[in-house]
């Protein structure tokens, strides 16, 4: 039995070595096909990259309106807001067009939609009871430094 097997064996060896193919010119050749599979040409590398970037500027601009919406006074500089969206752009490019499934699979159950909702809502209404306080503040002291000034030109 087993010198049938080491016959079989080298036979396959003549034969491989009569096409003139060995273990090593296959591994590396299915290795060369797997590479040139896997890496995309350079407009489809550039229309990726392109896509992710449109992908991060959206998610980013949708990021960056939501801040608005519960921090109105905010005020953020242009440039940082472009370089998050620059720091999105290597997420884009791993997960493509959409998000993965497990996120998306997450942000559906009903408990993270509400809990963003009411998280969103509190923190808007925050926000606005604290500037209405600073401008009741502001307004209280332009008041009394009027009415200490007022003061002032009475007495000379």
């Amino acid at each position: 039995m087993q010198d049938q097997q080491n016959e079989l064996l080298e036979q396959e060896d003549t034969i491989d070595q009569e096409e003139g193919l060995t273990l090593d010119d296959l591994l590396d050749e299915a290795e060369q096909e797997a590479t040139q599979e896997a890496e995309p040409s350079k407009e489809e590398a550039a229309a990726n990259r392109e896509r992710a970037e449109r992908l991060a500027a959206r998610f980013n601009n949708g990021l960056w309106w939501g801040l608005s919406k519960t921090y109105p006074a905010a005020k953020v500089e242009d440039e940082k807001i472009e370089a998050g969206a620059a720091a999105l752009v290597p997420l884009a490019e791993k997960y493509g067009d959409s998000m993965p499934a497990w996120v998306d699979d997450f942000m559906e159950k009903p408990e993270i939609k509400a809990g963003l909702y009411v998280g969103t809502a509190i923190m808007a209404a925050r926000a606005s009871h604290m500037a209405e306080i600073t401008k009741a503040q502001e307004e209280a002291k332009e008041k009394a430094e009027q009415k200490q000034g007022g003061e002032v030109a009475e007495i000379s």
